[in-house]
């Protein structure tokens, strides 16, 4: 822990120098500087305010077409919700018992209109029903009688149109008669013509039969004669394949011994090919020989072409490795030199750190005298909080209160509104129902019911029938 007087010593080290004349008049002229060319429009400070303040006024301007899109979608959305309570208080009154017993009044009283209507209608339906079947039957016993008279007329035509076709049909039967009589004649003639044609067919095919035969005998005895000398020819061909077969195999000796002088050629023409193959071997030979005793002296060549590379090599990489100590002799020394501007640097930033170190210490002390301020006007402010809640308090309690006496005067006039609204609507109903001259019995027994009554001008006396 530091003592004061260490901590005065070290507010003092780092302490701002005191101002000089020279330099409080610099920033005096600097001030007015400053001051004068504040209102310019076309210096760097005049343009980037000017960029600045056109984006602040472009965003305040879209936040304002925001907020007012909010307030008509507020707006929007507060009259649907005013819309939609409406709908459910017309509806929540529809629901009442009070208007569902006027409704079912009303209704039963239109039913019982309506079934009066119904049983007229009916009535008057039956009757048009008995005209109509009375026309219609009038009208079938008219068609009845016209269809009689039609089918009498119709068979009388029939009848004189029987006895004209069947004339007709008798005078055709007898043609048909005279006309089937000349056929059977024509028929037996042309059978006896027929018969007599057969007569002499049957005769003309015997006949030709006979030839027949003789033919067949003649060509059967031909056919014996031919065979005969098919018979004498095939011997004296099979005699002749004999003598064939006998000169064939003389043939084949003669052919067996030209195979073996064949044979022994072909083993001299070999033995010359092989002498002839003996002398290209040879003849390579030599040749790899001589090849391999070129292919010696290049690569002897190229052994001392490798070994010269190899030297020249040797030479470039002593030199590189000369080069590369005189590298790393400068980049030591380079390092070095690094290495003591590191210290430097070092033992500025050591200063820096005292410094700033020096600056905390400061601000600790600042900020310690800072909380105990906040630390008193946080209390404060808590005191004052406590008594504003009590003051709230008692406000809210007052504010409650005038909220139930005002929601007990909105129910009475609720229900007061309703009574009205009830009113009002059973005198329209009345209205409608004198209008178009119906009774209002049911209506007035509703009334009864929700211990209400119609003015006594509107009540109309209910007809006997409701």
């Amino acid at each position: 822990m530091l003592s004061r007087a260490e901590v005065a010593t070290i507010r003092a080290k780092v302490a701002p120098p005191p101002e000089t004349d020279l330099e409080a008049r610099r920033r005096e002229l600097k001030k007015l500087s400053d001051e004068r060319v504040k209102h310019w429009p076309n210096t760097l400070e005049a343009t980037r305010m000017k960029k600045q303040n056109w984006k602040l006024e472009k965003e305040q301007r879209l936040e304002e077409e925001r907020l007012q899109i909010d307030r008509r979608e507020a707006e929007l959305q507060r009259q649907m919700r005013l819309e939609t309570i409406a709908k459910a208080n017309a509806a929540l009154y529809e629901q009442t018992d009070k208007i569902k017993s006027l409704r079912s009044a009303l209704l039963y009283g239109d039913i019982l209109e309506t079934r009066a209507a119904q049983v007229q209608e009916a009535q008057a339906r039956r009757a048009r029903s008995s005209v109509r079947d009375a026309a219609y039957l009038e009208q079938a016993l008219r068609g009845a009688r016209a269809v009689e008279e039609r089918e009498e007329r119709e068979a009388r035509a029939r009848k004189a149109a029987s006895a004209t076709l069947a004339a007709v049909q008798m005078e055709q039967l007898s043609e048909c008669r005279d006309k089937y009589v000349a056929s059977l004649v024509a028929e037996r003639a042309e059978g006896a013509r027929v018969a007599a044609e057969a007569a002499a067919a049957a005769v003309r095919e015997r006949e030709e039969g006979a030839a027949a035969r003789r033919r067949a005998r003649a060509e059967m005895e031909k056919m014996m004669a031919v065979n005969t000398s098919l018979r004498e020819q095939r011997e004296a061909h099979a005699q002749k394949e004999q003598e064939e077969l006998q000169r064939c195999e003389e043939e084949r000796g003669a052919l067996n011994a030209l195979a073996a002088a064949r044979k022994a050629l072909e083993g001299l023409r070999f033995q010359e090919r092989q002498a002839v193959r003996q002398a290209m071997i040879d003849r390579a030979t030599a040749e790899l020989l001589k090849r391999s005793a070129d292919i010696d002296n290049r690569e002897e060549r190229e052994a001392k072409e490798q070994r010269a590379r190899e030297d020249a090599e040797a030479e470039r990489r002593r030199d590189m490795r000369t080069c590369e100590h005189a590298a790393i002799e400068e980049s030591r020394a380079q390092a070095r030199a690094a290495r003591a501007a590191a210290a430097a640097d070092a033992r500025l930033e050591g200063e820096r750190i005292k410094a700033y170190y020096r600056q905390c210490a400061e601000e600790a002390a600042h900020q310690e005298e800072a909380e105990a301020a906040e630390a008193l006007r946080r209390n404060l402010a808590v005191k004052a909080s406590q008594v504003e809640q009590r003051r709230e308090a008692r406000e809210r309690k007052a504010l409650e209160d005038e909220r139930q006496a005002a929601q007990h005067a909105r129910l009475a006039a609720v229900a007061e509104e309703e009574k009205r609204r009830f009113a009002a609507a059973a005198q329209v109903h009345a209205d409608e129902l004198q209008a178009h001259g119906r009774s209002t019995y049911m209506l007035r027994r509703a009334l009864e019911d929700a211990k209400m009554a119609l003015p006594a001008a509107d009540a109309v006396a209910a007809p006997s029938g409701a």
